[in-house]
């Protein structure tokens, strides 16, 4: 894949390349195969560096688990540095999960159903089941300190906490994801799911902003007594 730039594979490809036969791994495209769907990004990237980090991920992490998260994420927005404002782009992640890195995607989730691996391919978002290596980026994005991923990685070691709090505004914002990490990896801590869900209702009312990561322990920590 010398000299391979990232692009935006258009929409309409969608019908043509998510075929059940790719879904399954049964299928491989070429980039250039993929040329007449694709479009220009707006940031001209190598990808080797990406391609490099791909095939360290698949060589180190064990699949069908969160450390393919944890190990990924880093790695991807490291080997990507790009604006936001391409990164908003759905077209480029559908172009480095169909075109350039698929076997990430099955590496981190075994395909149980076809409706959910095309959706891991090609849904834009931070859901779980949204395109798998946007998802990674922007959870990097949002969670790092200048070069430090060390946020990163321990929010995507949890899954099911990564899976709550990005599909929430609240987890938009790095002081209250450094918060709820701290106060779950506390033994005593609760089951993550309802007080995510009491935390979303009272930080609905705040300045989200204005929260720091101590106080959003104590929040959680009142909460958390509360539901006793």
């Amino acid at each position: 894949m010398s000299g391979l730039r990232l692009a935006r594979l258009v929409p309409e490809a969608r019908a043509f390349v998510l075929t059940p036969e790719f879904v399954r791994g049964e299928r491989a495209y070429d980039p250039d195969e993929l040329a007449q769907w694709c479009d220009d990004a707006d940031e001209d990237v190598d990808l080797e560096p990406f391609v490099a980090s791909v095939e360290e991920v698949l060589a180190s992490a064990e699949p069908g688990t969160a450390k393919v998260d944890a190990l990924a994420a880093p790695k991807i927005h490291r080997a990507l540095p790009i604006s936001r404002r391409t990164a908003a782009d759905p077209g480029i992640w559908r172009f480095l999960a169909v075109g350039v890195a698929p076997g990430l995607v099955r590496h981190r989730w075994p395909v149980r159903t076809l409706a959910t691996t095309r959706r891991r391919f090609w849904a834009p978002g931070m859901r779980h089941d949204s395109n798998t290596i946007g998802r990674l980026w922007w959870i990097a994005e949002l969670t790092r300190n200048g070069d430090d991923y060390g946020l990163t990685r321990s929010v995507l070691e949890s899954s099911n906490l990564a899976t709550l709090l990005f599909v929430r505004r609240i987890g938009h914002h790095r002081p209250i994801v450094a918060g709820f990490v701290r106060f779950f990896a506390r033994a005593d801590a609760p089951a993550v799911e309802p007080l995510v869900a009491r935390f979303s209702a009272v930080a609905s009312t705040c300045a989200l902003d204005a929260l720091d990561a101590d106080t959003v322990v104590a929040i959680l920590s009142d909460l958390a007594f509360a539901g006793r």
